[in-house]
């Protein structure tokens, strides 16, 4: 039998061990720091969750706006914290290095475009506003947010669908925003030849300048589909909130009768009043109502409508009051 050979263990120096030594606590700060990190994840959903529970219940039994400025808070604070322009590890630069979320809080990437991020977080602030006032001024600004997006989307490599494109994420308010703005204001709007028209030469002459832009590119394809679709988006929502936040015309009012009713239920339903159409008078036109007002008439009853010229000369509507009797 042959014997084995034992190779004598190397003496370790002093400094060597002090090396390993310390290197076995970082070892250890690092797990502990992961658990921490793990812990407080959990704790912030299950606390999330609990809150968001009881305020719904609270709100369901005492006051439903409740609910409202609960999602207003949360929606906030998660567009801030998504935020790459900057605003966010500006604000928690003071945020203690040892605590959890600290690097995340605290990331600064140099090599982002800060117009391109700053466009971005503040165009999902400006849709917020827009869904609680009229204003022209957010609808302003947030038109020149989605501008500044479109111009990085056909300017810098970075925000096209690439494969492998570090900020493609950012790109999402380009498709996103303008599709509920889209949603927002189409209703009670009458669809005219210039919007068709404008939609379209939009889309032909933005996809052309895309695809010169990214002929060199992977997925050449895969991202022309989406610049088209990112465009079509983002022309139609824009024509359509022009013509109706810019629009300073005076209201003309009709007093009309409400002939029909309906109602489209989801995850959120619509509901519509029918009357006759002023400009057809042989046709029915279906005007969005709230919940309370949708219950709240009858057929039959009168209403008062007023209608608006619109920017591009396409016609707005909206639902006023119900009419007195006579």
């Amino acid at each position: 039998m042959s014997k084995r050979k034992h190779r004598r263990k190397k003496q370790l120096s002093d400094e060597e061990k002090e090396h390993r030594r310390q290197l076995a606590e970082k070892r250890k700060e690092r797990q502990k720091l992961e658990k921490k990190r793990m812990i407080a994840e959990f704790s912030a959903v299950t606390l999330t969750g609990i809150i968001f529970l009881a305020i719904m219940i609270l709100s369901a039994i005492f006051n439903p706006k409740l609910l409202v400025i609960f999602l207003i808070a949360v929606a906030v604070i998660f567009i801030l914290l998504l935020d790459q322009s900057g605003i966010r590890s500006f604000l928690f630069r003071w945020y203690p290095d040892k605590f959890v979320f600290a690097e995340e809080l605290k990331e600064h990437d140099t090599k982002r475009s800060v117009p391109m991020q700053l466009a971005s977080t503040i165009s999902w602030y400006m849709f917020m506003l827009m869904l609680f006032s009229h204003s022209s001024i957010f609808s302003v600004i947030w038109l020149i947010c989605v501008g500044v997006g479109l111009y990085y989307m056909l300017t810098d490599e970075r925000y096209s669908l690439e494969k492998g494109a570090k900020y493609e994420c950012s790109l999402l308010y380009l498709l996103l925003t303008p599709i509920y703005v889209l949603i927002m204001v189409m209703y009670n709007v009458r669809i005219t030849k210039p919007f068709i028209v404008f939609t379209a030469v939009f889309t032909v002459i933005f996809s052309l300048i895309y695809a010169v832009c990214i002929h060199n590119g992977n997925k050449i394809y895969t991202r022309l589909i989406y610049g088209i679709i990112v465009s079509i988006a983002c022309a139609s929502s824009g024509f359509l909130l022009i013509n109706k936040s810019l629009d300073f015309s005076e209201p003309h009012q009709y007093r009309l009768t409400v002939e029909d009713k309906d109602y489209s239920s989801g995850r959120s339903s619509t509901y519509y009043i029918y009357t006759q159409d002023w400009k057809n008078p042989d046709k029915l036109l279906d005007i969005k109502v709230n919940r309370d007002k949708y219950y709240e008439l009858e057929i039959g009853d009168s209403v008062i409508i007023e209608a608006y010229n619109g920017t591009f000369n396409a016609e707005h509507y909206e639902y006023i009051k119900k009419a007195p009797v006579q």
